[in-house]
């Protein structure tokens, strides 16, 4: 199952990364990622977006947060 859904989670680690690093070029700065949706669910996908924001904050120095939006 990993071969089947880590490339797609790899993909949206670099698409979350990319939007954060085009904020930072003009001087926006983000401090959340507020994860929605039905996919948002998925707890390999919040694993892999938490890691992704650890190593951002770590080579950044910035205190980005993952917002994860309960279902009501």
């Amino acid at each position: 199952m990993k071969k089947i859904f880590n490339p797609c989670l790899q993909q949206i680690q670099a698409l979350m990364h990319d939007q954060i690093s085009r904020a930072r070029m003009k001087n926006v700065e983000v401090d959340k990622v507020v994860l929605v949706g039905g996919f948002a669910d998925s707890e390999a996908l919040q694993r892999a977006l938490k890691a992704e924001i650890i190593r951002i904050n770590d080579s950044h120095g910035s205190s980005v947060k993952l917002i994860l939006v309960q279902k009501g």
